[in-house]
């Protein structure tokens, strides 16, 4: 496959190489730090499982696919770094775009594409936010296009079993409907899942119906400490006792 790249690109890959990769760990560290300060505040659980840089056929391959110039290759190519977080349940995943957008600011939000609503033909369900990190201070440095894949747990599993095999490839009729049923089955699983997640994130209208079993959150604990004190109380002061 490398006798197929040019040279020229092969050298610019390998002289970028270990400052794209210096980039993708500095924007994976914010990302668990901000990642851990949700969970805290919110209780969105997301943990990140995968985080690379794009290997150079992979790279020459789009760049040829969406006819970039030479030039344009490492600053227009989407997924350049990738960064891939897996929730828990469906209802994290909209608190860890809004925290993406809102929380790191190394990071520019271009596009979010919503594949749960929309799966793909071949049933690929997740959420890609596509962003760029931004240099600061800039020094005229181009942005470096990063994009991150945010994936349920079952979402994730359908890719695992599924995706790997059939992704870029013309899948026959047969294939491509038993690819769709898993899709639905493990979409039902994640309906079913995000149930349980709701009913058990009730919290009662007064203090006095929080049993002993109950879990502990924020919410319980701001209303038994209302009870008690007859006073709101900070959101971060209950993250502390949380924790």
């Amino acid at each position: 496959m490398k006798t197929d790249i040019p040279k020229n690109f092969l050298d610019q890959y390998q002289d970028k190489r270990q400052h794209l990769q210096d980039t993708l760990d500095q924007v994976t560290a914010l990302l668990r730090l901000r990642l851990s300060q949700l969970a805290a505040r919110s209780g969105s659980r997301g943990r990140i499982t995968e985080a690379r840089v794009k290997r150079p056929a992979k790279l020459w391959k789009n760049a040829q696919k969406a006819s970039l110039k030479l030039e344009d290759v490492f600053t227009r190519v989407e997924d350049l770094l990738g960064v891939r977080i897996v929730c828990n349940n469906l209802s994290d995943v909209a608190p860890l775009v809004e925290m993406i957008r809102k929380d790191c600011s190394i990071l520019k939000v271009l596009k979010v594409k919503d594949m749960i609503s929309s799966p793909t033909k071949i049933g690929y369900r997740a959420t890609h936010v596509r962003t760029a990190f931004v240099h600061f201070p800039s020094g005229g440095e181009p942005d470096i296009p990063c994009e991150i894949q945010i994936r349920t747990l079952s979402q994730d599993t359908w890719a695992r079993l599924s995706r790997d095999d059939l992704y870029g490839r013309d899948v026959p009729q047969p294939i491509l409907r038993l690819s769709q049923a898993l899709s639905t089955q493990l979409s039902a699983i994640d309906e079913i899942g995000q149930l349980i997640r709701d009913e058990l994130n009730q919290c009662p209208s007064v203090a006095e119906k929080i049993k002993d079993s109950d879990g502990i959150t924020p919410q319980r604990l701001a209303l038994l400490y209302k009870h008690r004190y007859e006073e709101n109380i900070y959101e971060w002061t209950l993250i502390d006792w949380v924790r």
